[in-house]
């Protein structure tokens, strides 16, 4: 015959068995905590690359600090190759790019390329190299590559842009709008034009990442265009085309656009294109430039 189970046993007995129900549902959350991510590809132009990210417009794609070290670099190395191209891009999302503010990269191929299969470690490392194009250098005399004498008819009299309006109410967290580095950009380059430091100088913060120098004060960028304005009797630089921006926070954007300009002394006259890659942030309400890179383009 079977023996009847005393109270203190049963009362064991039934801790034991609420005891496993919390721990399976405990699992069961834990498990369910961290939603599914998404895979998905796009096409986009790369407009940047960091350390942290590739920068498409509108988007950003994040490294996922969870894949190999090797992999990482390997795809900046290719992202790095791909700037100013159209990438097919292979990413993941929780409910995709639209909704997710961290989207992981996965992979990135030139457009018209498959993706990238999965390889071991030893096989996806790349011999390590710079990435191919030229480097970031300052507009100077002897650095500008590609010159042409400019005709004695001066050119068309640049309209003045109207000044950079920004509401009273903006604060540091207002999202920067297209309209605002339209006019941000179109107003500085004329101004640029008229050599008037002291108009020139809120444009940009107190400290600024000035071309290939690194971080530099206000006042050293403001000593730099001085001797500038003093080389050239006559600058003018104007847009060619309109921006392309991106920004991984509200108040901050990178933005990229193509810049015509013709320079004149009484030696020399040079024209040519660039382009600029700026990183301008809304501090205490005002726009002002962290970041200024320039290349030189070349037929």
């Amino acid at each position: 015959m079977r023996r009847k189970l005393s109270i203190g046993e049963l009362r064991i007995n039934f801790a034991l068995i609420l005891l496993g129900g919390f721990l399976c549902q405990g699992f069961s959350i834990a498990a369910g905590s961290e939603p599914a991510r998404n895979a998905g590809q796009i096409e986009s132009v790369v407009i940047h690359v960091d350390e942290w990210a590739v920068y498409a417009p509108n988007l950003i794609f994040y490294f996922d600090t969870q894949m190999d070290k090797r992999k990482i670099e390997t795809l900046k190395r290719t992202a790095n190759q791909l700037r100013n191209k159209k990438a097919l891009i292979t990413y993941s999302s929780n409910g995709g790019p639209g909704e997710d503010k961290h989207i992981l990269l996965s992979d990135i191929v030139a457009a018209g390329e498959k993706p990238t299969p999965e390889k071991p470690v030893r096989e996806a490392v790349m011999p390590s190299g710079e990435a191919h194009g030229e480097p970031v250098r300052t507009l100077s005399e002897e650095q500008v590559s590609l010159t042409e004498n400019i005709p004695d008819k001066p050119a068309p009299k640049q309209p003045a842009p109207r000044e950079v309006k920004q509401s009273p109410k903006s604060g540091q967290s207002d999202p920067i709008t297209r309209e605002e580095i339209s006019a941000f950009v179109r107003r500085l380059l004329y101004l640029n034009g008229t050599k008037d430091l002291a108009a020139v100088a809120p444009f940009y913060a107190d400290k600024v990442d000035y071309y290939d120098r690194g971080i530099v004060s206000r006042d050293n960028v403001l000593r730099d265009l001085k001797y500038y304005y003093r080389n050239w009797a006559q600058i003018d630089t104007r847009m060619d085309g309109d921006v392309v921006m991106t920004g991984f926070e509200p108040e901050v954007r990178i933005v990229k656009f193509i810049s015509s300009f013709s320079v004149k002394n009484e030696k020399k006259s040079i024209a040519g294109k660039t382009e600029n890659i700026w990183t301008i942030q809304r501090i205490n309400g005002e726009l002002r430039l962290i970041d200024v890179k320039q290349k030189i383009l070349t037929n």
